[in-house]
């Protein structure tokens, strides 16, 4: 019974196809199969039994630190044990919950320094409280379309220490949220294009590393990949060969304009008050936030049946 390891993920492992394919997700001891069939699945647990000791826990529900549920909707991932122990830890389970999780004027320092004043601690308490929320969780929707779409943004300059950007991006398969990341830029950007072509670079480079990921489980996708960004400038310098890009853009990043060549990816010009990728950016008040974590796939788990 061979397994081919994944290139993209090596604790991935997959055999067969349509009807006979497994895949097997593989970390330390604990283990993840799925496929098409109990009798399928039956049958590559009976030859994993025979070289290791096994116990079989059923249909998963809980997973390196993820609440697995199922639903008519689909199948929602929530944190909600991991929340309700650190409220647990510092006492907030009988606090209440905050609107929103920060100031948006507020700016938190990494140095140590002098003893939190009040006010500094409320900023933190803050947080705490807003995690007072764990029935909230991501839904994975039901789907039988096979799509990427991404929006990216960034902010410029933003870190007061360092003046270095933030780059902020969410994936989705067909409408469903599946990869996001926020993190600061590792280099000073001159312009805000420079800033948001790097954020372009690190979601071009997420969507590669998805669509590999997605041939190993044998998806097929519907090409190009939609990319949404809100800056003319950076979507004119990938999608127009005749736009004389800025020269102090290292060369390398320009392998976003190969993909989009080669039609790996479509950039799209989005409105940014449409741009979901700006709560990864920067922080957001309460009206804005209602507004975008809909649109992120972010429910209410006790709404589930």
């Amino acid at each position: 019974m061979a397994f081919t390891q994944s290139k993209v993920d090596y604790s991935l492992f997959t055999r067969g196809h349509d009807d006979t394919f497994v895949a097997l997700l593989v970390y330390v001891d604990d283990i993840i199969l799925t496929g098409p069939s109990h009798t399928v699945l039956n049958f590559v647990k009976t030859i994993l039994k025979s070289h290791f000791q096994l116990k079989d826990l059923g249909s998963v529900k809980y997973f390196l630190g993820l609440e697995i549920f199922r639903s008519s909707r689909g199948i929602s991932l929530s944190q909600r044990k991991y929340c309700l122990q650190i409220l647990e830890d510092t006492s907030f389970l009988g606090a209440r919950p905050a609107v929103f999780p920060m100031d948006p004027n507020l700016r938190l320092s990494k140095y140590d320094g002098e003893p939190l004043s009040d006010k500094d601690a409320n900023a933190y308490r803050r947080l705490l409280d807003h995690i007072l929320s764990p029935g909230q969780g991501v839904l994975l929707h039901k789907t039988s379309s096979f799509g990427l779409q991404a929006f990216v943004d960034a902010d410029w300059g933003s870190c007061v220490g360092t003046r270095r950007s933030v780059t902020g991006f969410c994936v989705f398969f067909d409408d469903s949220l599946i990869s996001w990341k926020s993190k600061k830029q590792a280099t000073v950007s001159r312009s805000s294009t420079e800033a948001e072509y790097r954020a372009l670079v690190a979601v071009t480079s997420e969507l590669i590393w998805i669509q590999q990921l997605l041939h190993d489980f044998s998806v097929p996708l519907s090409s190009p990949a939609f990319v949404y960004c809100d800056n003319h400038a950076a979507v004119s310098i990938a999608s127009n060969p005749t736009f004389h890009e800025p020269k102090h853009i290292e060369i390398d990043y320009h392998f976003v304009r190969d993909k989009v060549s080669d039609g790996f990816l479509k950039l799209l010009l989005i409105r940014s008050s449409s741009q979901l990728a700006d709560m990864f950016t920067k922080v957001l008040p309460s009206s804005t936030l209602k507004f975008l974590m809909p649109k992120m796939g972010v429910i209410d788990l006790y709404t589930l049946s």
